[in-house]
């Protein structure tokens, strides 16, 4: 069954490559890791126990991992918000990439979108990601800088997740219909799971200033933000598939990733959007400015100091 689905995934995949651009994506997915040193990567390192994705951050992954700040302001030229917004880390193993976050907002807003997606035994109510909602954004990718996985989760554990094509080389001359300023939302695509590896996300409001916990949808009183994880089977996020050892994914040790971590306060009218990356101009995508993405390097084990 998890062939199948690979299978199956691999196929749509390739059919909306022909469908979009008449062209085939880059094989760059399948790239040696060896050949994409990057000095600048920070490491992810591989978790020996798996993640209990109940959205306490409680494992000692996520004691050790690199603290990532998605504070800065969109289009602020490397300008920090004068509050914290997110904290986001990541880790790994043999069968999953693990996000782990905090939020810091005062007023949460989190609703469905009534839209069901998933596998038939996995099926999850996506985000509704229009004003005043808090969204936070993960954007997954690894060697094709025209395709990538846009991930969306609230504090009510709603999850989007949407296959982006952009800026293929065929669309220079002239764009299919569907595509808007260079980009393809797959919205109908969905990450697959791997047999009994299965996406899970779940989150954790945290206590206000009263020791009561914060509220979700609730504007009367002053919330202190949320906790997080979600965790994603190699294979339904485009893992290379050299990757793949055995039973699991043992060969990512060694590779890179890239991830935008993004969130959205619906309170922010002026400055809505602060992200993990300092030099995304204000007024375009964070889809089209993949090389400036933050890099990981996955590590299988924490260097010695």
């Amino acid at each position: 069954m998890e062939t199948n689905m690979r299978m199956k995934m691999q196929i749509t995949i390739g059919s909306l490559g022909l469908l979009l651009g008449g062209v085939m994506l880059s094989d760059g997915m399948a790239q040696d890791p060896a050949a994409t040193e990057d000095a600048n990567a920070i490491l992810v390192v591989k978790t020996e126990q798996p993640v209990k994705v109940d959205g306490v951050l409680d494992e000692d992954c996520w004691k050790t991992a690199v603290p990532i700040k998605a504070d800065y302001i969109k289009g602020g030229d490397n300008e920090f918000s004068a509050e914290p917004r997110m904290i986001a880390k990541y880790a790994w193993d043999d069968q999953y990439l693990y996000i782990g976050y905090e939020t810091f907002d005062k007023n949460l807003v989190a609703n469905g979108n009534g839209v069901t997606k998933g596998p038939a035994d996995n099926r999850r109510e996506g985000c509704e990601i229009s004003s005043p909602a808090d969204v936070v954004e993960f954007f997954v990718g690894f060697d094709d800088p025209h395709m990538f996985w846009e991930i969306h989760h609230s504090a009510s554990n709603h999850i989007n997740d949407i296959l982006v094509f952009v800026d293929l080389p065929a669309w220079k001359e002239e764009p299919p219909a569907m595509v808007h300023k260079g980009i393809y939302w797959a919205k109908n695509e969905t990450i697959q799971d791997a047999g009994e590896h299965k996406l899970m996300g779940a989150s954790q409001v945290k206590p206000r200033a009263d020791g009561k916990p914060s509220t979700i949808n609730d504007d009367t009183d002053a919330d202190t933000g949320y906790t997080a994880e979600m965790r994603f089977p190699w294979a339904g996020i485009g893992a290379p598939g050299s990757g793949r050892e055995g039973a699991g994914w043992g060969k990512m040790a060694g590779r890179d990733i890239t991830i935008l971590a993004v969130t959205e306060d619906g309170d922010s009218k002026d400055q809505p959007y602060h992200t993990s990356c300092g030099t995304l101009p204000k007024n375009d995508f964070f889809h089209h400015h993949v090389a400036a993405w933050p890099r990981y390097k996955l590590a299988a084990e924490a260097p010695v100091k």
